[in-house]
């Protein structure tokens, strides 16, 4: 799963990037500094597939992992290519998720792209110019189907209407109907993204809020979007700590947790995704899905030859797995089921695949 890190210039995107990943990217007091997107790739920390660990002695381990890119900062027109924005709005359409950052605070010598700190107006020029971006692709894709719609062929014809009314649902600020996500993957359109804010704060805004960080929270509680709230320098500096230390330290100036935990829960919540786990080869390995896949689709995500050659699952839900102690105890209780195709994955599952 990749996860995009935008915003506008000097937001702080590296700066977070480097807090969640560890990483030494290069921070400047000047935009684009970033040209090529940062990456790294971190493991996705799991209670259940350490105990999982612990109760089947594997030969190794291979947790679910979240890659992140640092894109860099999109500015007013980047739609037109402005700051050089058609190559940075190329990556964005890369990712699963847009982790989107909003400066909430001065820094000396570090000045703002707009001359002022305002994060609602940044939001607002970053989905603007996300928006203005998606209008430009489908008014090339209605161009291209109203070409071959003069054919008259029904599925053209259908394609075409359905893009027109997304087009107005984009241009009039409309939300996408859910139903309709599916099948506006292949255009890939970056307003439609999955999207989670960080509020960029100093270390002194965490327990003293500034005005600019009460009305930006208050603006996102209004329109339903989850956030999280991230002093990103002060995490960046934490990086170097062990994770027992960083956790005590942000507890002590009151963070409950470090923002790699709290992005990692929101996007998998945002991206309905569950996890499942599997044992082949004495290799134990955590596999995320979205909720709702059914097991054949589950398997081919794996290997395509253990989807199309899919014979059967034998499943153990994780809870009665840890209870019993051993697979072959749940297999005595008769906890161990045998699955078909069709069935949905359920969180927690431990399964094996039997293909040809």
């Amino acid at each position: 799963m990749q996860a995009g890190i935008v915003g506008l210039p000097n937001a702080g995107k590296t700066t977070l990037f480097n807090a969640l990943t560890a990483s030494q990217a290069e921070v400047a007091p000047y935009p684009f500094t970033t040209i090529d997107p940062n990456i790294a790739e971190v493991d996705i920390t799991d209670e259940r597939l350490l105990a999982l660990t612990s109760l089947l002695n594997p030969l190794e381990v291979r947790p679910a992992r979240l890659r992140f890119l640092d894109i860099a900062g999109l500015v007013k027109g980047a739609h037109k290519g402005e700051g050089l924005g058609n190559e940075f709005l190329t990556h964005i359409r890369t990712v699963d998720v847009i982790v989107h950052v909003l400066r909430c605070f001065p820094i000396i010598n570090v000045s703002h792209v707009e001359g002022s700190i305002n994060p609602v107006r940044d939001l607002e020029i970053v989905r603007l110019e996300l928006a203005l971006s998606d209008l430009t692709l489908l008014e090339r894709a209605i161009h291209k189907h109203k070409k071959i719609s003069k054919s008259l062929h029904k599925e053209e014809l259908e394609e075409l209407n359905f893009l027109e009314t997304i087009y107005l649902q984009i241009n009039e600020g409309r939300k996408v109907e859910e139903t309709d996500l599916l099948r506006l993957r292949k255009y890939n359109l970056l307003s439609i993204k999955p999207s989670l804010l960080v509020i960029n704060v100093s270390e002194d805004e965490i327990g003293n809020p500034s005005e600019e960080l009460q009305e930006v929270k208050n603006y996102l509680k209004n329109q339903g979007v989850d956030y999280l709230v991230s002093p990103a320098l002060l995490e960046q500096e934490l990086s170097a700590f062990s994770p027992e230390d960083r956790l005590e330290y942000l507890k002590g100036v009151g963070v409950s947790g470090t923002s790699l935990n709290q992005l990692i829960f929101k996007t998998n919540k945002l991206l309905q995704r569950i996890f499942f786990y599997t044992t082949a080869s004495r290799i134990l390995q955590a596999w995320p899905i979205k909720k709702g896949t059914v097991i054949k689709e589950a398997a081919r995500m794996i290997h395509t030859d253990i989807g199309e050659g899919f014979i059967k699952a034998e499943v153990i839900p994780f809870n009665d797995l840890l209870r019993l102690g051993s697979l072959n105890k749940a297999k005595e209780s008769g906890l161990v089921k045998i699955e078909g195709k069709d069935t949905s994955v359920e969180d927690g599952d431990v399964i094996y695949f039997h293909f040809r």
